[in-house]
């Protein structure tokens, strides 16, 4: 058979009803597995992109912390500006215990008490897309994997400090943490009738909204 034969039979097959009837099921099927595709790629894109951002608040905050040095001074000087004359050094109560946080993960509980080696341990997941392929189509569906992830820091704590103020309607208080290794942590909250405002700092610190605190009173 030439070639000008088989292009002949070709087309007349090409000419029979059931010939375009699998075509056009085959090119539905095709457009069916390119939607999937790209529905599962906008799915995991959308996906990777919320657990990168707190992926990415770990990241800054270990970065910032591990560089950290120094006093950035007290809080409620910048914060509770009003009533900054107010407030009077205490002595913590023994039994209270203060944990501190980034996002959502508790990093340590450390006792006012405590004079010891404590770490700050920071866990997370770091997230990366993979790639699957449909049958023998050509197209991929997309997923994403996560990697837990976990980092410590350890710190010395050699002082922990209370700085408090209080009136009928409000009360406040800052905690001063220092340690050996030259980090110098505060920790600031104010409670205005059913208001409650709080913070935590430390020299370096540029995303303050990922981290927070707050008392336990105990273990």
């Amino acid at each position: 058979m030439t070639d000008e034969d088989a292009e002949i039979m070709a087309q007349t097959m090409r000419k029979q009803p059931s010939y375009a009837m699998q075509q056009a099921q085959w090119d539905s099927q095709q457009r069916a597995v390119a939607d999937e595709a790209q529905k599962s790629a906008q799915a995991a894109d959308a996906e990777y992109k919320q657990i990168e951002e707190t992926a990415v608040k770990f990241r800054n905050a270990i970065e910032e912390f591990s560089k950290s040095k120094g006093d950035c001074g007290l809080i409620y000087k910048k914060m509770d500006k009003a009533s900054a004359a107010k407030y009077v050094k205490k002595a913590p109560q023994e039994w209270e215990t203060l944990m501190i946080r980034v996002d959502s993960d508790v990093l340590a509980f450390i006792g006012v008490k405590d004079r010891k080696k404590v770490e700050l341990t920071f866990d997370w997941e770091e997230p990366k897309i993979t790639k699957t392929a449909i049958g023998g189509t050509g197209y991929a569906a997309s997923n994403v994997e996560t990697t837990e992830t976990s980092k410590s820091i350890p710190i010395t704590i050699t002082n922990i400090e209370l700085y408090e103020t209080s009136d009928k309607s409000s009360t406040a208080r800052e905690y001063v943490i220092s340690t050996k290794e030259g980090k110098v942590i505060h920790l600031w909250q104010k409670w205005d009738n059913e208001k409650v405002t709080s913070s935590v700092n430390f020299n370096g610190l540029k995303n303050a909204s990922s981290w927070s605190w707050s008392e336990t009173g105990g273990n």
